[in-house]
Parts: C-alpha cells; structure tokens; sequence
C-alpha cells in the first residue's frame, strides 16, 4: 500500500491537483485538516500567528476579537478576525461549517476517483483555549466519521498535543472519543 499526500502540505483543497495511476488500486490517499486556520494555528510562530489569540470556536466571540498591531497588515487575518467578530454561528469562519466544507470535498473526490481517503492530520495549536480545542477535535472527528473517512489526530505531546507530559494523561477527553 503506498500513502500518497496532494501538495501544500496535504490541504484538501489541492487535491484537485493530484494526479495517480489509474490502473493502482493500492494507493491510500492522505488529507490534512486545519480549518479553520487562523483558530487552529492561533498563537503559531512558524506560521506568524504569534500575536493571535483568544480565537474561540465555534464563534462568533461574546465580545470583539481586537486585530493585534503586529498584524495590521496582514489582510487575511482583518478579514478572518471581521468575519469571526460579526457572522452568526451557522456562516461564522469559526465554525464546523469550514471543517464539513473541506471533509465533503475529500469524500466527493474519493467517491470520484474511487480511491479512499484517509485525514491524516488535523489538530488545533495549544494557544486556543482548552474547550474550543475540545469542541473542535469533537466536530472534526465526527464530521470524518459521518462521511467514512478514518482520521489521525496531529499530534502526540508538543504544539497540538494529545498528552500532557506532566499529569501523563491526555489533555482531552470525553468529548474527542464520545
């Protein structure tokens, strides 16, 4: 069996670009999931949402999420940030709208090319708030499962993680695996 992953770090949206043999039933195609974006990766140095936190999911925010200073400039985070602050739940881009979106568009590709998908991937940075982190994982993991895709979580004890290191359980229980 050979696991092949689409482009830009294995975004759903590339799959679309992917090419495969045709005549191979062996190849097992692997997806990530980070959306939405700028909640899963919030507070991220490598991807320069240090300066952004406090992004809940599902949104929108009680009150107004601010646009930090250090990100004035950076358009997609003003439109992430003015969508988050003022769409209700269901359009909200803090919301499972973005996950079924993106898990519909892996399942119609696979039923397409009949080829099986796996999400490889998906996770959300340990600077969101420990509930949204859950309810996201939560919505994740069910919206793969009602569309038949099997799922890894990304990842086991560092940025995303899984485990604490120093309670030695895991940081999320319950509503991950209900």
């Amino acid at each position: 069996i050979l696991v092949a992953s689409p482009g830009r770090w294995g975004i759903i949206g590339e799959l679309e670009n992917l090419r495969l043999p045709d005549d191979d039933d062996r190849i097992v195609v692997t997806v990530h999931c980070y959306e939405p974006f700028h909640f899963t990766h919030q507070g991220a140095n490598w991807v320069g949402l240090q300066a952004l936190t406090g992004v809940r999911y599902p949104g929108p925010p009680e009150n107004p999420l601010a646009l930090p200073d250090s990100l004035r400039e950076d358009q997609g985070v003003s439109a992430f940030l003015d969508a988050y602050n003022q769409l209700p739940a269901g359009q909200n881009p803090s919301s499972s709208r973005m996950v079924r979106e993106m898990l519909e568009t892996a399942r119609d590709w696979s039923r397409y090319f009949g080829r099986p998908v796996h999400l490889g991937e998906f996770g959300a940075h340990q600077a969101g708030d420990h509930a949204s982190r859950s309810r996201y994982l939560k919505d994740v993991r069910t919206l793969a499962e009602q569309r038949g895709i099997p799922w890894t979580l990304w990842e086991w004890k560092a940025g995303f993680g899984y485990w604490n290191t120093q309670t030695k359980r895991p940081n999320f229980r319950g509503p991950l695996m209900d």
